[in-house]
């Protein structure tokens, strides 16, 4: 499918502070009359990711935190497959509501938009130094480690979970969205995201079946 986006909206999805988000999805609102479908959804998907129910004015960000939870989950699901499905299908849910169902295809291409500006924010930490501690937290990992680990946790988050749990169908668009997203980390970052991925297929593929 074609994720393709207004042209308006560029700087928004590639902005990842939140409130210089909303400065700029503020600017567009004149010039979206015709994608109004895509601007609504776009502005749902906003409101879901960054408010809080519980602490109104609290500026948070779910779709990171599921995407940092997913990771654990992809690792537990080898062992606790039930709870895992369970609490992935659950993250999912959180993160799309019915932003699918109400909008079409524009809602279905600002998911995967917002996907793919959680996923660089997530990438984005990855090179901190502070990323993938070694020795209890005392070394900091040297690039090519960050490299790595950010390529393992794009790998569980999206292909090996879906494995795992044979949740392809249920998860394509996440999956594409971090895939993608991940792809822009640097020059090499598609060619080692699909070598591991082909390093750990018959593995992961072992422990579904």
């Amino acid at each position: 499918m074609n994720y393709e986006y207004p042209q308006v909206f560029d700087s928004y999805y590639q902005e990842t502070d939140p409130d210089q988000r909303e400065k700029i999805f503020s600017g567009l609102k004149e010039q979206t009359d015709r994608e109004e479908a895509f601007a609504r959804a776009a502005r749902e998907l906003f409101d879901r990711r960054h408010t809080d129910p519980k602490r109104k004015g609290q500026r948070v960000d779910t779709f990171l935190w599921n995407m940092i939870n997913l990771v654990i989950v992809a690792k537990s699901a080898r062992v606790f497959a039930r709870r895992s499905r369970r609490e992935t299908l659950e993250a999912l849910a959180s993160m799309e509501g019915q932003t699918r169902e109400t909008y079409g295809e524009e809602g279905t291409a600002a998911l995967y938009w917002e996907y793919r500006n959680a996923a660089r924010r997530y990438f984005a930490t990855t090179a901190s130094k502070g990323y993938g501690r070694k020795v209890f937290g005392i070394i900091a990992a040297n690039e090519e480690d960050r490299k790595k680990r950010s390529c393992a946790d794009a790998y569980e988050m999206s292909i090996g979970l879906a494995r795992r749990l044979a949740l392809d169908e249920e998860m394509a668009l996440f999956s594409d969205a971090v895939r993608d997203e991940y792809s822009c980390y640097d020059a090499a970052a598609a060619e080692r995201l699909e070598d591991y991925a082909a390093s750990r297929k018959d593995k992961d593929l072992k422990r579904k079946s």
